[in-house]
C-alpha cells in the first residue's frame, strides 16, 4: 500500500517561507496545517504580522518624498515642454530663414532678369540707332579709307552687321597674293575696330570683295583671312 504524497503547500518549510516573504499567507498556513503548537502559532502570527505591517509602512513613501517625486515629475514635464517649444521655435526660425533666403534669391533672380531685359532693350535701341546713323558713318569711313582703296562698305545680307563686306577695285586682282594679304591684314583690323565701335560689337568680321562682287579675302574661323 502506497503512502499518499503530501502537497508542497502543506509542508512546514513552505509555511515558513511564506511567513518571511508574505506573512498573511504564512500565518494562514501555520494555523490550517498545525505545523506548530497553538502558542507558537500565536507568537509567529504576531511577530510576522507586525513585520509585514512594518514592511508595508517602510515601503510607502512619506509625504515629503511624495512631494519631492511630484516636484521632480513636474520639473521633467516642464523641461520636456521647454525642449518641445525650443524645437518648434528652432523649426519656425529655420523655416523663416529659408523663406527669407528664397525670397532674396527670387528677388535677385527677378532683378537680374529685369537688368538683362533692360540691357537688351538698351542694346537694341543702340543698335537701331547705329543702323539709322550707318549711312552717315559709312560716308565718314569711305572718306577715311578711300585713300587706301576702299570704294564701298556694305552689310552682309542677313548678318545684322556682324559680317561686313568691304569692296576694293578690280585692279587689286593683279597684285600678288602677298601684297593682297598685307593689305587685308593692315586694313581689315582697323575697319573691324571702327565698325565694331559704331555698333558696340567686338565680333565684327570683315570680308573683302572686288567691285565686281568676287571674293578677295574671306575671314578664317580662327583668325586671319584666306586670300582668293
Amino acid at each position: 500500500m502506497t503512502t499518499k504524497k503530501e502537497k508542497f503547500h502543506k509542508k512546514k518549510w513552505f509555511a515558513i517561507l511564506m511567513l518571511l516573504f508574505f506573512a498573511p499567507i504564512g500565518i494562514i498556513l501555520i494555523w490550517t496545517n498545525k505545523h506548530f503548537e497553538k502558542k507558537t502559532n500565536m507568537i509567529l502570527s504576531v511577530v510576522f504580522g507586525v513585520w509585514f505591517v512594518f514592511i508595508l509602512m517602510v515601503g510607502q513613501p512619506s509625504e515629503e518624498e511624495k512631494a519631492e517625486a511630484k516636484a521632480r515629475q513636474e520639473q521633467l514635464e516642464k523641461e520636456r515642454e521647454e525642449k518641445k517649444l525650443a524645437k518648434e521655435e528652432e523649426k519656425a526660425q529655420k523655416e523663416k530663414e529659408e523663406a527669407e533666403k528664397e525670397k532674396k534669391e527670387q528677388e535677385k533672380a527677378d532683378k537680374e532678369v529685369k537688368e538683362k531685359e533692360e540691357q537688351k532693350k538698351q542694346d537694341e535701341e543702340a543698335f537701331n540707332q547705329a543702323v539709322e546713323d550707318w549711312d552717315s558713318y559709312k560716308t565718314d569711313l569711305l572718306e577715311h579709307y578711300g585713300e587706301a582703296g576702299v570704294i564701298d562698305i556694305q552689310e552682309n545680307p542677313g548678318s545684322d552687321f556682324d559680317v561686313v563686306n568691304v569692296y576694293v577695285p578690280n585692279e587689286f586682282k593683279i597684285s600678288s597674293e602677298d601684297e593682297r594679304r598685307y593689305y587685308v591684314e593692315e586694313i581689315g583690323p582697323l575697319l573691324e575696330e571702327d565698325i565694331g565701335a559704331h555698333f558696340n560689337n567686338d565680333q565684327i568680321w570683315i570680308e573683302f570683295k572686288y567691285e565686281d562682287g568676287n571674293n578677295m579675302a574671306t575671314r578664317k574661323m580662327f583668325g586671319g583671312w584666306k586670300i582668293k
